[in-house]
């Protein structure tokens, strides 16, 4: 069986407690990670905020640089290009889009959903939505707006397993957010130390999780919009919808197309 995780950036009045960087686990305790590199991806760019197909594909291109870039790891992404597909069914896509209707709270910015072998913690797959619906997108650190590649660095952190951190305030897993802010674009030495630990040299062949993240604003803003990540298991009672747990063979690598 393959496991669906989700993960979410949720409003808060105030920022959390300032912990190292941690690794996602399933409910069995496996930590999430890909067993196989490159991690293949595709982008829907359509949106309805004027945002061109440039500027969304070069804010995912940015974010995944900012990791494939990380001293001491060897992650690697490879883009397959754009599509029209806009779905977070289990299968070989691992797209990234926008969605105009959202059936989720209103504040969540993105959402983020994983599978994984729920006997290994293997990743199998994701898909990334962002809320075009309740929130407002700019690709420039315009005050006011989330800017696209900050929450997308954020978020292709949780693609690749990594938890929030609560040691340095600017590192791309911090758990919280401003709306305008650019610092989480790029990577600090939290967010590096993160990713050599599950993708560094001698990587094992038996991968060691699944969870997710999204991100989340204050639909109504509160000036700054200070946003807070919460795990998902926190957030599942707010959501007006609920992915179903996808059931696969468990075995099963990561189909690409």
């Amino acid at each position: 069986m393959s496991l669906l995780s989700l993960t979410l950036l949720v409003a808060q009045q105030s920022a959390p407690p300032a912990a190292a960087w941690e690794v996602l686990t399933n409910d069995a305790g496996y930590e999430l990670q890909w067993a196989a590199l490159p991690i293949e991806y595709r982008v829907n760019a359509a949106n309805s905020q004027g945002i061109s197909d440039a500027q969304v594909t070069g804010a995912v291109t940015n974010s995944v640089a900012a990791w494939e870039l990380a001293e001491d790891s060897q992650v690697d992404f490879a883009g397959l290009g754009a599509t029209t597909d806009a779905s977070t069914d289990y299968g070989d896509a691992n797209i990234i889009y926008f969605e105009e209707d959202w059936a989720f709270d209103a504040s969540l910015l993105a959402l983020t959903a994983n599978w994984s072998n729920a006997t290994t913690g293997e990743i199998l797959g994701f898909d990334i939505r962002i809320n075009s619906e309740d929130h407002e997108w700019t690709t420039t650190g315009e005050e006011g707006k989330s800017d696209l590649q900050n929450m997308l660095t954020h978020e292709i952190g949780h693609v690749l397993g990594l938890d929030h951190t609560d040691v340095d305030p600017e590192a791309a897993m911090f758990g919280t957010a401003v709306t305008g802010e650019v610092v989480k674009r790029d990577l600090k030495w939290d967010d590096k130390a993160g990713a050599s630990y599950l993708y560094g040299a001698g990587l094992t062949d038996e991968p060691v999780g699944l969870f997710s993240c999204s991100t989340v604003g204050d639909a109504d803003s509160r000036g700054a919009g200070m946003l807070f990540l919460a795990l998902a298991g926190v957030m599942l009672g707010r959501r007006r919808a609920d992915p179903e747990v996808v059931e696969g063979d468990a075995e099963s690598p990561m189909r690409h197309s």
